[in-house]
């Protein structure tokens, strides 16, 4: 990650919550015990929003998809298997865009 990129991890919002108050910031430990628990359907929908949003890019890794660019604005996912293990989205803070920031947030919305 650049010094000039802001990440973010998706969760779903009922893991954003500790003891029934809710969060900002997972420690590590935290975040790794969160599951996405995406639907078969809901992964397709997800990646078919994604395509909206950001160019799917040739990965590196067998179990990662990557949509925009490493660089500057990018989302990551690394599965486990079948099933969406991790959610990254990387913002570039140089080159802001409001409209991507909005589309990011409404994917979030959209999902949960």
């Amino acid at each position: 990650m650049a010094l000039w990129q802001f990440e973010l991890d998706l969760i779903p919002a009922a893991s954003a919550k500790i003891d029934g108050i809710d969060v900002i910031n997972l420690n590590t430990e935290q975040r790794d015990k969160v599951r996405l628990g995406l639907s078969a359907n809901d992964q397709t929908k997800l990646f078919s929003e994604l395509h909206k949003i950001l160019p799917e890019k040739e990965s590196w890794a067998d179990d990662l998809r990557i949509w925009g660019n490493e660089k500057t604005d990018d989302v990551q996912i690394w599965f486990d298997g079948e099933e969406i293990e991790f959610l990254s989205i990387r913002l570039s803070s140089a080159h802001q865009s409001s409209a991507l920031i909005d589309q990011i947030c409404t994917l979030a919305r959209m999902f949960d």
